[in-house]
C-alpha cells in the first residue's frame, strides 16, 4: 500500500500485484493544501491485477476525480462506504463516486454504498470491465448518469436492487441530462472505437428503482443484448425507458413498472425488441411509443393505462396485441 506523498494521484494506492488487503473505517477528505484526485485507487492499467481486497465503511469527500477507483481488479468488495461532495463535477473524469475500469476488472462486488449528493457519476463501469455485481447501493444528486455503463464494451455485468433519486439536471455542460441508469454513451459517431459508443452484450439490469431524473433508464448506440427487467421507473421527466441515437438489436424489457414519467417506454431504431408484461401507467405523453424503424418485435401482455396516448407503433412489422 502506497500513500499520498509518493503516489499523488490517490490518497491510498494498491499497486498491481497487491492481494489480501483490507481497508476499513476511516475518512478521506480535503481541507487545504494539495488536492487529491482519488481517495482509494486499487490497481493500474496493464496486465497485473490486484485481488482479494475489501474496502468497507470509508467516508470519502472532496475528491477531484474518483472516490474509489478499481483498475484491473478482481475479487474486490466495496461495501458500506459513503462518497459525496466531490470538489469538481466537470467532464473528462471528474467527480465520480466509484469507477470500475479495464478488462481485468471482473468478479467485483459493489454493495450497500451511499453515493452523493454533489457527485457526477455515482458508479461508472468502463473499458470492457465484466462480470461485476452492483447491488443495494443508493445514489442521490448525481449530475450525469448516476449509474453508468459508459459505452466502452463493458459486458455481462449485473445491476440490481439499487435506488437512484433526485438527479440534478440544469442543461449545462456539467449537467446535460441527469439520467438515472445509462447504458452506452453517445459520441456522435456510431460504431467508433476511439470514443464512447456502445456497451457490450448481456448486461442484466433488474429490480432497481429510479425516480426524479430526466430518464429512468436510457440506452444508446448499438448496446445489443441488454436485459431490463422488474425495475421501477417513476416520476422521471423525459422517459421511464428510452432507447435511441443508433441502431440497436435484441433488447429485452419485461416486468417493469413505468409510471408517472414524461413518456413511458420510447424506442427508436431497435430490431428484435421484446417488450412484455410491463405496467405502463399515468405517463404524461406516450405509454409505449416506437418509430418506423422498430421492427421484428414482440410487444405483448403489457398493462398500458391512463397515459396521454397509451400506445403508438410506428411499424406493424412485429407481434403485438395492440388494436
Amino acid at each position: 500500500m502506497v500513500f499520498f506523498l509518493s503516489a499523488p494521484h490517490a490518497v491510498m494506492f494498491a499497486a498491481p500485484g497487491v492481494t489480501n488487503l483490507s481497508l476499513s473505517s476511516f475518512t478521506i477528505t480535503y481541507a487545504a493544501g494539495k488536492e487529491y484526485a482519488a481517495g482509494v485507487r486499487l490497481g493500474d492499467v496493464g496486465n497485473i491485477p490486484v485481488s482479494r481486497i475489501a474496502v468497507r465503511d470509508l467516508r470519502v469527500e472532496r475528491h477531484k476525480r474518483f472516490g474509489l477507483q478499481l483498475q484491473n481488479a478482481t475479487h474486490v468488495l466495496l461495501e458500506g462506504n459513503v462518497i459525496r461532495n466531490a470538489s469538481s463535477l466537470g467532464g473528462g473524469g471528474s467527480g465520480y463516486g466509484i469507477l470500475i475500469d479495464q478488462s481485468g476488472s471482473h468478479n467485483n462486488w459493489v454493495r450497500e454504498n451511499m453515493i452523493g449528493p454533489v457527485i457526477r457519476h455515482g458508479i461508472l463501469v468502463q473499458f470492457s470491465a465484466h462480470h461485476n455485481l452492483i447491488e443495494h447501493n443508493q445514489i442521490t444528486g448525481a449530475v450525469s448518469g448516476a449509474l453508468d455503463l459508459h459505452g466502452e464494451d463493458e459486458y455481462s455485468n449485473e445491476i440490481r436492487y439499487n435506488k437512484i433519486t433526485d438527479c440534478v439536471r440544469n442543461g449545462t455542460a456539467v449537467s446535460p441530462n441527469g439520467g438515472g441508469i445509462e447504458v452506452g454513451e453517445y459520441s456522435g459517431i456510431a460504431g467508433t472505437t476511439s470514443m464512447h459508443d456502445n456497451t457490450g452484450p448481456h448486461n442484466w439490469i433488474h429490480h432497481n428503482e429510479v425516480s426524479n431524473c430526466d430518464y429512468g433508464l436510457r440506452i444508446t448506440n448499438n448496446s445489443d443484448f441488454t436485459y431490463i427487467e422488474d425495475n421501477i421507473f417513476v416520476g422521471n421527466s423525459v422517459s421511464g425507458i428510452q432507447a435511441d441515437l443508433a441502431p440497436l438489436e435484441n433488447l429485452t424489457i419485461t416486468g417493469n413498472d413505468v409510471s408517472r414519467n414524461g413518456n413511458g417506454i420510447v424506442l427508436y431504431d431497435v430490431k428484435r425488441a421484446t417488450v412484455k408484461e410491463n405496467y405502463v401507467r399515468d405517463n404524461t405523453k406516450f405509454g409505449i411509443w416506437t418509430d418506423h424503424r422498430v421492427t421484428d418485435y414482440v410487444i405483448t401482455g403489457n398493462a398500458v393505462t391512463g397515459n396521454g396516448v397509451n400506445v403508438f407503433l410506428g411499424s406493424r412489422d412485429g407481434i403485438h396485441d395492440v388494436d
